[in-house]
């Protein structure tokens, strides 16, 4: 399953949660079986939904569950949700004292709410980068037809590009990039490291995606190409320009083998950066 679908599934859950643990103490007693189906179940719902996040947003999703001294959240309301307030008396309106130990309505509800909200969270910063990731290696899919246009009306004055090498083919790519978006970077990628950049060749800042460009040379295989790209993604540095990556790999002469295979492989959603790989023929 996707990252953006296992997302949408845990928020779908989160529903259920609410809606059951609500019921509880709103005069629909629960068994003892639903009690512990539920504790189990949002056990592993939370063990699944904590490796989807991270940093603060982790943190934070923790503190929902866990709470502290003076603040009771889900897991002390799992516990027990039926434990009766040592202080309430049946038949004393005090608006003060709640009926329950730990009332679901009002911080552990909000817990779960919070909960679901970080995860929204998460899936709308997913769905902007991979989106811009599919519409930008849809785009470059039509990279051919570009190049046969320009070389079938290439005339005296406007040549046709004449791709040999990979700062021919970064040229180009750069040229379709600044068309497409205001604020692409490309800095001069150093220092090396074994022949492979820390950086990436271009950074779109608008969309926080980076481009990798790499040319299929002379006696290269399939493995060996996404060997590099992998080498090479495990040097960019982590900041929020660099949210996903599209490789562009050019194969004019077509020595790679299964080049749809290669670009399924190193596609990814996530955990992680997401990235994007097309092959150019």
């Amino acid at each position: 399953m996707q990252r953006r679908q296992k997302l949408q599934q845990l928020i779908a859950e989160n529903e259920v949660f609410e809606t059951e643990m609500s019921r509880w103490q709103q005069g629909a007693v629960p068994s003892d079986e639903e009690i512990r189906n539920v504790q189990r179940d949002y056990g592993a719902w939370y063990g699944t939904a904590k490796t989807m996040l991270t940093g603060d947003q982790r943190d934070k999703f923790i503190d929902m569950y866990e709470g502290g001294a003076w603040t009771n959240r889900v897991r002390t309301f799992l516990l027990d949700p039926l434990a009766r307030n040592d202080f309430y008396e049946e038949g004393v309106d005090n608006p003060l004292v709640s009926k329950w130990k730990v009332e679901f309505q009002g911080t552990v509800r909000d817990s779960l709410v919070t909960q679901r909200q970080i995860l929204i969270e998460e899936l709308h910063q997913e769905s902007d980068v991979i989106g811009a990731l599919d519409e930008l290696a849809a785009t470059f899919q039509r990279f051919p037809d570009y190049l046969r246009t320009l070389k079938n009306k290439a005339s005296q004055n406007v040549p046709a590009p004449n791709i040999l090498k990979e700062k021919d083919l970064q040229i180009v790519v750069l040229s379709l990039l600044r068309l497409l978006y205001v604020n692409v970077s490309d800095e001069d990628p150093s220092p090396k490291h074994g022949g492979g950049s820390s950086i990436p060749d271009f950074t779109i800042r608008d969309i926080g995606v980076a481009v990798e460009t790499k040319m299929v040379r002379e006696g290269q295989r399939d493995k060996d190409v996404g060997a590099e790209l992998l080498v090479d993604w495990g040097r960019y540095p982590k900041h929020p320009d660099c949210q996903g990556i599209l490789a562009i790999v050019y194969d004019p002469k077509e020595i790679l083998d299964n080049p749809r295979s290669l670009e399924i492989d190193l596609a990814q959603d996530g955990p992680g950066t997401p990235t994007r790989v097309i092959v150019i023929r």
